[in-house]
């Protein structure tokens, strides 16, 4: 796994440097970083104080992404992809006609 150069902490430090009126090109050349990844810090960190950003890296570790997650499933074989099959709501009327994997 890939080692972070950048703590929350220095992520929302950065932020906090734009919010109060730094020039988006000027702290991303100031950090080492790209324009691209300052506004992924922002979709993700924004409005963020230090405190939330540990609380939400406490909240993955102990609830991490569902086996069936997308984001689990890069790089597995297609037959460990095979889905369980949907259950519908009776009040629909509707009986599945066959189970649907992965390969087709």
């Amino acid at each position: 796994m890939k080692r972070k150069r950048f703590t929350e902490e220095r992520i929302i430090a950065v932020l906090k440097e734009h919010e109060a009126g730094g020039n988006t090109a000027d702290l991303a050349r100031k950090h080492a970083i790209s324009e691209a990844t300052f506004y992924n810090w922002k979709a993700k960190f924004g409005g963020m104080d230090v405190s939330e950003a540990k609380r939400l890296k406490a909240l993955r570790v102990l609830r991490p992404l569902p086996p069936t997650s997308p984001q689990r499933a890069i790089g597995r074989a297609p037959d460990q992809l095979r889905q369980s099959p949907v259950a519908l709501p009776a009040s629909l009327g509707v009986q599945p006609t066959r189970t649907l994997n992965a390969a087709g």
